[in-house]
C-alpha cells in the first residue's frame, strides 16, 4: 500500500509531539533510539529515528521521520551511499540524480509508488541549514527535527562520539 503524494505532504507538515515524558540520552556509537511522536489530536502516529547502530565507523548516523511505523517520510543519512531509480523522476528537482549514486550525506523523501527510494545530496535541502563544518550530530538532530516539524521531545546533549 502506497501513500498519496498529497497525504505525504499533509502528514510531513503536521506538528509532531513527542508521547514520552522525560529525557532520553542522545544515541553512542552503536546504539539506536526511537521517540513516539503523535499530532496534537492524536489521530496521527509517527516516530523519530536517531541510529548509530549498524556501522563500524563513528561518521555514519541516520534520522528518520517515520509515519505508521512504516513509512519513512524523511530520512536523512550520513556515511552512506544511495543509487537513485533509473526511472522518470517525481519533481524537476530529482531530473539531475536520476540513476545517480550519491556518495555523499543525502535526504530521502518519500513519493507515491516509490516509497523512499529518492534522494538528494544534502547541500540541496538548504530548509535543513545544516552546515556539516560546524554542527555536531546533535545539532544535526535537532535541524532535522525542525525542518519536520518535530517537538516537545528532550534529549540529553551528554558527551558522545
Amino acid at each position: 500500500m502506497s501513500l498519496s503524494q498529497q497525504d505525504v505532504l499533509i502528514l510531513f507538515q503536521k506538528k509532531k509531539l513527542a508521547i514520552q515524558s522525560g529525557s532520553i540520552q542522545f544515541p553512542l556509537h552503536g546504539e539506536a533510539i526511537v521517540i513516539e511522536l503523535e499530532t496534537e489530536d492524536g489521530r496521527f502516529k509517527f516516530q523519530a529515528d536517531v541510529n548509530r547502530k549498524n556501522s563500524k565507523s563513528l561518521d555514519k548516523i541516520t534520522y528518520q521521520n517515520r509515519y505508521n511505523k512504516c513509512y519513512i517520510i524523511r530520512r536523512l543519512d550520513f556515511g552512506d551511499s544511495h543509487q537513485n531509480p533509473p526511472a522518470n523522476p517525481p519533481d524537476e528537482i530529482f531530473r539531475t540524480y536520476t540513476n545517480a549514486l550519491i556518495k555523499e550525506p543525502h535526504v530521502h523523501f518519500y513519493f507515491e509508488n516509490f516509497d523512499a527510494r529518492w534522494a538528494l545530496p544534502l547541500k540541496e535541502v538548504l530548509e535543513l541549514n545544516i552546515d556539516q563544518s560546524t554542527d555536531d550530530w546533535y545539532t544535526v538532530m535537532e535541524k532535522f527535527f525542525k525542518y519536520c516539524n518535530i517537538e516537545g521531545y528532550s534529549i540529553a546533549k551528554l558527551l558522545f562520539t
